[in-house]
């Protein structure tokens, strides 16, 4: 207690934030003692010099006090975002830098996006989107702390990890930053991501940024697209069902409508296999004969 009781007064630089006072109160008093023992100095001069002198300590300790926890704040700003408590993208960009030097297998870094958190906020107010996000950031703590992970959040709706892979598989750290968020009843979304390891596919933060990014792009596209296609799905068979004599115009109808999407998905592939390295030519043929993409 007494202990917690001394660092409430100090503050968090210590007591080196109470030198100077101390020592200003220390001469001041010695200077008044040794006037008023010689009787140079009125017994009421000499007390009321004495509480200017403690009245100015306490300010000058209280002074100090707050602007060390001022500057302790600011640093903590530097390198944490204050609604999650995780750290912010200049710690992640430090962190990467080091990852990338070095010795051992390597980290992968996996970029996650809350979609339709803008719309949440919109529509319920920004402090219902701060508490979604401080849900969301508590889970990926948990599911990447037992992999040696940190959690990060870069951008509004974008968190982050970077995790030593070391001997496991890339697609278990994947799944257990996405898997940790599950649904958010209150705000309905998806979680697009994409991921690059350290140092195999980049050495440094930009570049990071830059293939993950490309890849949580092409994810969340793909994910619209499904999205689409089951809302295709459905709209076909109500009108199958109401209008069972117009079923094959509208499949053709269909079926032309799917050939020219089919089209930007095949771009869309061919680009995320630039980024991964993978040949354009395979990326195509695999893009051609995967009907789901």
């Amino acid at each position: 207690m007494i202990r917690g009781v001394w660092s409430a007064v100090l503050g968090p630089s210590g007591w080196r934030s109470i030198v100077g006072p101390v020592v200003f109160a220390l001469v001041s008093m010695a200077l008044l003692v040794y006037d008023h023992l010689n009787q140079r100095v009125p017994a009421l001069v000499f007390w009321l010099t004495l509480g200017l002198i403690v009245t100015v300590f306490v300010r000058m300790v209280e002074t100090n006090r707050r602007q060390s926890r001022q500057l302790a704040q600011q640093r903590r700003d530097a390198v944490n975002d204050r609604v999650t408590g995780l750290r912010n993208r200049n710690s992640l960009e430090a962190d990467i830098a080091a990852a990338a030097a070095a010795p051992g297998g390597g980290w992968v870094l996996v970029l996650l996006e809350l979609e339709g958190l803008e719309a949440h906020n919109d529509r319920l107010g920004y402090s219902a989107g701060d508490e979604v996000l401080r849900g969301a950031a508590h889970r990926l703590v948990d599911a990447v702390a037992p992999l040696g992970g940190i959690a990060y959040r870069v951008a509004a709706s974008r968190l982050a990890v970077l995790v030593p892979i070391a001997d496991r598989q890339i697609g278990e750290v994947v799944l257990a930053a996405v898997g940790a968020q599950g649904e958010e009843p209150e705000m309905p979304s998806g979680r697009s991501y994409g991921e690059v390891t350290i140092p195999g596919e980049a050495t440094d933060a930009e570049v990071a940024f830059q293939v993950a990014g490309r890849r949580l792009a092409a994810h969340r596209q793909r994910r619209h697209r499904s999205a689409r296609r089951q809302a295709h799905a459905v709209l076909m068979a109500a009108l199958d069902a109401r209008l069972p004599e117009s079923r094959d115009q509208l499949r053709v109808t269909a079926y032309r409508a799917i050939a020219a999407e089919r089209g930007s998905a095949v771009r869309a592939v061919v680009e995320e296999a630039a980024a991964s390295g993978v040949g354009p030519e395979s990326a195509a043929s695999e893009a051609a004969a995967d009907p789901d993409r």
